[in-house]
């Protein structure tokens, strides 16, 4: 016998899978089974990572159970840097509105340079 969780059970069967990704595909498409391969290995990987900081922090509370607020959590740092990123972006993208906004207020910033690009 296996340590590996998924060669007893399969949590994430192929064909509703595939079903599931060909409802999010446009009716022009395909779902190609290398892709819903990959798909489902990925989603394997997400919960082995997920629930294992899960589970990390419901011994850091001293519990036994691995509750909601232990997953989410769990999702919340693992996908942080993701999020940071994200939030980087949004910034970044304020920041260049506001001196644009303020270059365009400024009489000594305008040289009147013409790009012939």
């Amino acid at each position: 016998m296996s340590d590996d969780p998924t060669d007893e059970h399969d949590p994430i069967k192929e064909n509703p899978l595939h079903d599931l990704l060909r409802a999010y595909t446009p009716e022009d498409m395909q779902v190609g089974g290398d892709s819903s391969d990959y798909v489902k290995l990925q989603l394997e990987n997400t919960i082995r990572v997920v629930w294992e900081e899960a589970v990390k922090n419901a011994k850091d509370r001293d519990r036994k159970t691995v509750e909601e607020q232990d997953v989410r959590a769990a999702y919340n740092e693992i996908f942080y840097p993701y999020t940071l990123l994200e939030e980087a972006a949004t910034k970044m993208g304020e920041y260049q509105l506001e001196l644009q906004r303020t270059a365009d207020r400024s009489p000594i910033l305008d040289m009147g340079v013409e790009d012939d690009e």
